[in-house]
């Protein structure tokens, strides 16, 4: 007896399903649900991997660019700004055009360096503490 092969899902019916993804974490996103939303464009991104070679080029570049610039806005809601930097110039790097995937690197760029200065300052204010108390036990000696 001949062996069938398992029937394969059309490739509509896989964009829609990742297009369900994306809008279940748009609408995440929207109700300020971010960490949830992150990790349903992950399963989204994932999923598109899966399947990539049964999409055609275009739509499945568009549809990562989407998926990435929208994860890097979820990032930058939960302050992940390394996450959110990386996300946004992958989703540049197949769509570089892209409107949201350019501010969102700004925002995420912006937010990296502020955070940045900030851990700066709370090292130097922690190296000024030390010394007032060294200061001190050494007067108080």
């Amino acid at each position: 007896a001949k062996e069938q092969s398992p029937p394969r899902i059309s490739a509509n019916r896989l964009v829609k399903g990742l297009l369900d993804l994306k809008d279940e974490g748009n609408t995440e996103l929207t109700r300020g649900e971010s960490e949830q939303a992150a990790a349903t464009y992950g399963r989204a991104l994932a999923r598109l991997e899966e399947v990539r070679h049964e999409l055609e080029r275009p739509e499945s570049g568009s549809l990562k660019a989407t998926l990435l610039a929208n994860r890097a806005q979820a990032f930058i809601d939960l302050e992940k700004w390394e996450e959110a930097l990386h996300d946004a110039q992958s989703s540049l790097e197949v769509q570089p055009d892209n409107p949201k995937a350019l501010h969102r690197k700004g925002v995420a760029a912006k937010g990296l360096a502020s955070a940045k200065v900030r851990r700066d300052q709370g090292e130097s204010l922690k190296q000024a503490l030390f010394c007032k108390n060294a200061g001190n036990k050494l007067l108080s000696q």
